[in-house]
């Protein structure tokens, strides 16, 4: 029977310079018998990032290292690629940004300048 390959998509919580690696969250969803449902369950693992490109907050895709490192027992999983990047999630299918389930519009957010507000000098002169 072949190894079965664990992949998991969490959130990067941590990082650690000295390991080259990152905590990142991932939830599990548990059935619970008695009441029939399922519930979410936090799990923390240790993913490997040699090229250190992820940063807190980003959402990734981890999976179970073929071999893990002796060093650093801890850490079994490598990060395979960066799923949505920290600010930047895109809705998969219709490729705009969103906020949660609002989508932002590009044109929006982009700076505007304000308007010329008139200084504390004019105010004074017209009372």
């Amino acid at each position: 029977m072949p190894k079965q390959v664990a992949m998991f998509i969490g959130h990067v919580v941590r990082k650690n310079d000295l390991w080259k690696a990152a905590r990142v969250r991932v939830y599990k969803m548990k059935l619970d018998r008695f009441l029939n449902m399922y519930f979410n369950v936090r799990h923390h693992y240790w993913a490997e990032d040699k090229d250190g490109s992820s940063k807190e907050g980003d959402i990734v895709l981890i999976k179970s290292l073929d071999n893990p490192n002796v060093d650093t027992p801890r850490v079994r999983y490598h990060i395979k690629e960066k799923v949505f990047p920290l600010g930047e999630v895109v809705d998969p299918i219709t490729g705009r940004k969103c906020k949660g389930t609002q989508f932002l519009d590009e044109k929006t957010r982009k700076f505007q300048p304000l308007a010329a507000f008139p200084s504390t000098d004019t105010e004074q002169a017209d009372s």
